[in-house]
């Protein structure tokens, strides 16, 4: 177990699992804040962190979730009072379902660490992500309609989607029985800017359409229909979950609240990138799924939080992230 940093004899602080595209992010918003973080992976890609949040300002302790003595060490020694969970197979979807017991014990049981953690050191907040694809439902396709109410009970029809939606409802239940005070939030398909590995297939096409429209190479759109996040706005929900107040639910959507087909992203593209060469990719013979937009009513409600990005704004955001990437070690991505 590595420590980087300051010396831990600190005010308390968060301790966020998982330093990928997200948790970076969350570093960051904290750090503008005021905070200290403390980041807690298997393995850390400093440079790609680095891009987001200034290493001199968070802790980087290396550990495992699954770990339950050493997760505990950590929150100890660093007067943990939040945790942040986000730690995920690195293909999120993809990777489970290639390897769904290592998706089950990460994001099954790594949650019940922290939860059962939280619950032995009573710890203040314990944020976890979960994701809009336990809306997926099993016979293939995705369940319409009262798709966008929380209490909806899905039926997920992948083994990523499965686990995640396991995971609320034991944290529901840490809640009801010991008073922990968890909060869910069902993450869209998130992107943004990160030159590191992994970050979950949406981003990395996200990624993909930025830096080959800045480079002029033509820019081929798949052909699928997602509800996305912003991942600044992603950061900036979880640091407003971890405030004092206790919201009344627990289960929360979190995304831009509009579904772009590959038509809308064409054109959200060109908005940004008007000499662009944009193409759509064929589809294979099958039906495409179309989901419902994520209905954000009760983020706005209780939390009184708004996705502030748009999509021509996060194409625009992130451009600027690769641009000065760019101008910094004159390498994109």
């Amino acid at each position: 177990m590595t420590d980087t940093g300051k010396d831990s004899e600190e005010a308390q602080r968060t301790l966020i699992i998982g330093a990928s595209l997200i948790g970076s992010q969350v570093a960051r918003t904290l750090v503008d804040a005021g905070q200290s973080p403390v980041l807690f992976d298997k393995s850390f890609q400093e440079s790609a962190i680095d891009d987001i949040v200034d290493l001199a300002k968070v802790r980087l302790e290396t550990g495992d979730v699954l770990n339950l003595s050493e997760l505990g060490s950590i929150i100890k020694k660093h007067k943990i009072s939040s945790v942040v969970h986000l730690a995920a197979n690195p293909m999120l979807t993809k990777g489970a379902q290639e390897d769904p017991y290592n998706a089950i014990e990460l994001n099954v049981m790594g949650t019940v660490n922290v939860l059962e953690m939280a619950r032995q050191l009573s710890l203040n907040r314990v944020i976890v992500a979960s994701s809009s694809a336990v809306f997926e439902s099993l016979d293939g396709g995705w369940d319409q309609g009262e798709r966008s109410q929380e209490e909806y009970f899905p039926r997920p029809m992948t083994f990523y989607g499965a686990t995640k939606q396991a995971a609320e409802n034991i944290g529901l239940n840490y809640a009801k029985h010991f008073g922990i005070e968890y909060v869910g939030l069902r993450f869209a398909s998130v992107a943004g800017p990160w030159r590191g590995r992994g970050g979950g297939a949406p981003s990395v096409m996200f990624r993909e359409i930025v830096t080959r429209a800045m480079s002029q190479d033509s820019v081929v759109v798949q052909p699928r229909y997602l509800d996305w996040l912003y991942v600044k706005d992603a950061a900036a929900v979880v640091a407003v979950a971890l405030q004092d107040v206790i919201p009344h639910s627990r289960i929360f959507n979190v995304a831009m609240g509009k579904v772009y087909g590959p038509q809308e992203l064409c054109q959200e593209i060109l908005k940004v990138f008007p000499d662009a060469c944009v193409t759509i990719e064929p589809e294979e013979s099958g039906s495409i799924n179309k989901p419902t937009p994520m209905d954000i009513t009760r983020l706005s409600e209780e939390l009184g939080f708004t996705p502030r990005y748009s999509m021509q704004m996060a194409l625009q955001d992130c451009a600027e992230f690769y641009s000065h990437c760019s101008t910094k070690d004159g390498i994109l991505p």
